[in-house]
């Protein structure tokens, strides 16, 4: 079995569960630290369930039984929460080690994102982009620097990009006039906050176009989306890795200034101009001295 299959499972047989085998699901996915701590019994009782809730959930999702379900778990290394492992003497000896691990480990995530990725419904997501009214790019915790550094790349590739939410203020305000010309660009990642699927439920309801970018945790919110993308954030470490991510967004920004490169280089120029007028930069202190 790969890494996460059975998020895998759950994500593909996610809308055939009943309700309370998806309670159960959504908190198997979302839990700080691997299931492989928890008994069934307690898996039941933290999601306000039956026990044979569990075990109709696991032969759903194609367990023999919760032992077997276990079982993967204990073959393989799953992740939940960073914060949540406890290092190795042996992983702390060598920083070299450490050093080549943690490249490998980026290097995977970067391989399996690819493996499960699709240019052509991304080629859809650049068309919606392009063509909005407004892009709205949102993102909440350590997802609110992803939703940063996207929505200042596409300041320099079109206008009317709003990010959200601003600091210290709430989000109603700025969603009065989102409506279905409009795109939503939401950055998901694990420990998610319930905004995420609130704020994905309203671009539902207002027919607002939503490129929804996360990782192989997700389950409910993924479905809310016209276009979701999972990114893997594995990590060994007490730190996600976001390296995935970031390629992700670059990729959709280099597509974009590719669809009308002429006008992508005046507002770059424009911009450069802006900063060399207002001494914005060190290179153009140095360039002026």
């Amino acid at each position: 079995m790969k890494k996460d299959d059975y998020k895998k499972r759950i994500e593909r047989n996610y809308d055939q569960l009943s309700m309370a085998e998806k309670r159960l699901a959504d908190l198997i996915t979302s839990l700080p630290g691997s299931p492989i701590g928890y008994s069934a019994t307690e898996l039941a009782k933290l999601a306000g369930v039956s026990k044979a809730i569990t075990s109709h959930l696991f032969r759903a999702l194609g367990y023999e039984s919760f032992n077997e379900f276990k079982d993967e778990l204990r073959r393989n290394q799953n992740w939940g929460s960073p914060a949540f492992f406890e290092f190795q003497p042996s992983n702390t000896h060598s920083f070299d080690k450490l050093t080549v691990a943690h490249f490998q480990q980026d290097i995977q995530n970067l391989q399996k994102t690819l493996d499960d990725f699709n240019p052509k419904r991304l080629e859809q997501a650049v068309d919606a982009i392009q063509a909005a009214r407004k892009v709205y790019v949102c993102g909440f915790r350590n997802s609110f620097m992803h939703a940063n550094y996207l929505s200042r790349q596409l300041i320099l590739l079109r206008d009317s990009v709003i990010q959200l939410p601003f600091a210290g203020q709430t989000i109603g305000d700025d969603l009065i006039d989102i409506t279905s010309r409009d795109v939503l660009i939401m950055i998901g990642l694990r420990r998610r906050v319930k905004h995420v699927y609130k704020l994905l439920k309203l671009a539902q309801k207002q027919n607002t176009k939503c490129l929804y970018i996360t990782d192989p945790t997700a389950t409910r919110t993924a479905k809310l989306a016209t276009w979701c993308y999972k990114v893997e954030i594995s990590s060994d470490t007490p730190f996600d890795s976001y390296v995935s991510t970031i390629s992700l967004l670059n990729l959709i920004c280099t597509r974009l200034f590719q669809r009308d490169i002429e006008n992508g280089f005046k507002r770059i120029h424009r911009s450069e101009s802006l900063h060399h007028e207002l001494s914005e930069l060190d290179t153009y202190k140095l360039r002026l001295k």
